[in-house]
This record gives structure tokens, sequence and C-alpha cells, in this order.
């Protein structure tokens, strides 16, 4: 590993497997280093042997990915994206009509 090479983390604990089903981490806050990687969120930090070795079991268990998504993760979080309801503002409620009627 060269000086100052990169690596990009992606915590992929948002979309759950039966792997973390399994393993109660789903929608988990992974700890790399000394960074908090939220659920469906990214960090780029420095590539060390040391880092690399730490991550090696969120790897393995599928719940961390490095430099790139896998294609199986996209197409299911395109699934969970396309399936969730769409967020629209609510409504406005009407206004009562305040005018006493005779």
């Amino acid at each position: 590993m060269s000086e100052n090479e990169k690596m990009k983390l992606f915590n992929l604990t948002d979309v759950p497997t039966p792997e973390l089903e399994r393993r109660h981490i789903i929608n988990a806050t992974l700890a790399v280093g000394q960074h908090l990687v939220p659920p469906g969120d990214s960090i780029e930090v420095d590539k060390t042997p040391d880092l690399v070795k730490a991550v090696a079991s969120y790897v393995e268990v599928g719940a961390m990915a490095m430099d790139s998504l896998p294609a199986a993760y996209t197409a299911a979080k395109d699934r969970v994206t396309r399936s969730a309801p769409a967020r629209t503002p609510d409504m406005e409620q009407p206004k009562e009509d305040r005018k006493k009627r005779s």
C-alpha cells in the first residue's frame, strides 16, 4: 500500500440480508478506526494494513464494502427505494367554517 492511498468504505446494513439479520446488525452504525459510519453511508479513509484488517470481518459478513458497492446491494437498495411510499408534504387541513349559521 502506497503512502496516502485512500479507500472508500460503505456501510451496507441499511439493506437487510439473512446474514445481517442473523447477526442482528440491521441499520447498525459501524466503527471504522475512530470514525462511525451510519447505515447506508460511506467514508473515505487512509488505507492502512491495520484498518484493512479491522474492517475485514465487516466485509466478510456483508455489513461493509470496500471501494465499490456490490451489485446485489445496489439492486436491493433500488427495490427498497422503489417500494417506499412517496414522501409528500402533509395536506393542509381545511379550516373550519367559523361563521355561525343562523
